[in-house]
């Protein structure tokens, strides 16, 4: 008993100096945080900001929202504030007084602040710096799906307000066809993979500001790094989005243009004024993208097909769908040189996206073989020749099939031992799946025995009515 009793004082003792001790520390901290309370805000406000650059003192206009961190030295006093820009553009300095900020630039917001400390105290000592950056709300309108409110820095750009956009909205929807950034980018995106985002060919941009009118470009800024064409953004700004009259020539030309569509302007004529094709360009094939073509081609049957339930789908329905997945939609490819000769003298489409694909050289060549693999190309070699270096079929090869798989639908093509394929070619050996072959014997067992068993239940009735 008196053991069990000292353990309990021990314990209440324990209790005692541990919340003395944590007591002790938060009112240390407490202190400190007094005497570091500027610091810490500061520490805590500066580490939130994300810049691109340092911030012009003679271009930053200073807002509603912005924050200072001020430092007075006067009659042997030191004074630590934050001072924030109010929404009409007034400063209060406690026991100084009230000054307007509004539409001046960081370094006139300095001279301000000082002067009004001076008039105050002659002999006092200012230092004054921006530690926060406000946020305001941009209206985006026009011809886009993503239109309306969205909130950004002071420091940010259209095309960072275009990008920010894209992330709001990659997952808002899980239609086959919409026309939002997402699905846009995305299908350039597949056969430019190296290539900036959020340009928005299919689009022309607008700067609504005052009573002025900006052209955003966004093309320039990405390519060329024309950092005029892609203004800072402003409170009371307007973003207006129409649809572009424009076309766009990338990839492998010695300089990509987005210009304005002009009457009879060819294929060829649009190369030309790109610069022609370079050294690593495939001139044999050309890809044309098309966001037209993507959102207005098929939308109302997809969007017919979509609100019935796959139960009671027809197999057209089914049929449609499924094609309509594995093709590439809204691009038109064309990897043959005769075809493409003619083709190019044809005028441009409105909204076309023409990309000069990189040569390869190289053909691939998987399935059932010693060894799969890439393999260099050659214009004069066949399948054979290519199966040779393959290793030849392996066990498991099936039938020795051999398939030509396009790599721009996916569909395959079967082919004999004789064809000639194009750089870049995916060749495929069917091989033996062991398991399908055990699950397709599985069910052949089982329908038999239903079969046989719907036999006998036959063979039984027609007895019964056989000897009534």
């Amino acid at each position: 008993m008196k053991i069990f009793f000292l353990i309990c004082i021990s314990c209440l003792l324990s209790i005692d100096m541990d919340s003395y001790s944590s007591m002790n520390s938060k009112n240390i901290t407490s202190s400190n945080n007094i005497n570091n309370d500027n610091y810490s805000t500061f520490a805590s406000t500066s580490n939130t900001q994300v810049l691109n650059s340092f911030i012009e003192e003679e271009t930053y206009i200073t807002g509603p929202g912005d924050v200072f961190l001020f430092n007075m030295i006067a009659n042997s006093r030191i004074i630590n504030l934050e001072l924030v820009v109010s929404p009409s553009g007034d400063i209060l300095i406690p026991v100084v007084g009230t000054v307007n900020v509004k539409n001046k630039n960081i370094k006139d917001v300095y001279k301000i602040i000082i002067n009004k400390c001076n008039q105050k105290y002659e002999d006092a000592y200012v230092y004054i710096n921006l530690i926060k950056l406000r946020n305001f709300k941009v209206l985006i309108t026009g011809n886009i799906f993503n239109s309306g409110m969205y909130v950004v820095s002071s420091t940010d750009k259209v095309s960072d307000l275009i990008e920010s956009m894209f992330e709001s909205n990659t997952v808002k929807s899980n239609n086959l066809f919409t026309n939002s950034i997402s699905t846009t980018d995305s299908l350039l995106f597949s056969h430019l993979s190296n290539y900036p985002r959020n340009i928005l060919f299919n689009k022309d941009v607008f700067l609504i500001r005052n009573d002025s009118i900006i052209s955003v470009n966004l093309f320039d800024y990405y390519m060329f790094s024309k950092t005029n064409s892609n203004p800072i953004l402003q409170e009371g700004d307007i973003i207006n989005i129409k649809e572009s009259n424009r076309v766009a020539i990338l990839g492998e030309v010695n300089n990509p243009k987005r210009i304005k569509l002009e009457n009879n302007l060819t294929y060829r004529k649009l190369i030309e004024l790109a610069g022609g094709v370079n050294n690593t360009a495939d001139k044999s094939s050309i890809k044309i993208v098309n966001y037209n073509s993507l959102f207005k081609s098929t939308k109302s049957e997809i969007n017919r097909i979509s609100k019935i339930d796959s139960r009671y789908r027809s197999d057209y329905d089914e049929s449609f769908l499924s094609s309509r997945l594995r093709s590439d939609k809204g691009v038109l490819y064309i990897n043959n040189y005769k075809n493409l000769q003619k083709f190019l003298d044809t005028n441009i489409s409105k909204g076309d996206i023409i990309i000069i694909p990189h040569k390869v050289d190289y053909i691939e060549i998987i399935g059932g073989l010693s060894k799969p693999g890439t393999y260099k190309f050659n214009s004069s070699m066949n399948v054979n020749d290519y199966l040779i270096l393959a290793g030849g079929f392996s066990e498991d090869a099936k039938n020795n099939n051999i398939y030509l798989i396009d790599n721009i639908s996916g569909f395959k093509t079967k082919i004999k031992i004789s064809y000639k394929p194009k750089a870049g070619d995916l060749i495929f050996i069917e091989e033996k799946v062991g398991f399908k072959s055990w699950e397709r014997f599985s069910e052949s067992i089982k329908l038999g025995g239903t079969l046989s068993t719907m036999l006998l239940v036959f063979y039984n009735i027609w007895d019964k009515l056989e000897s009534d």
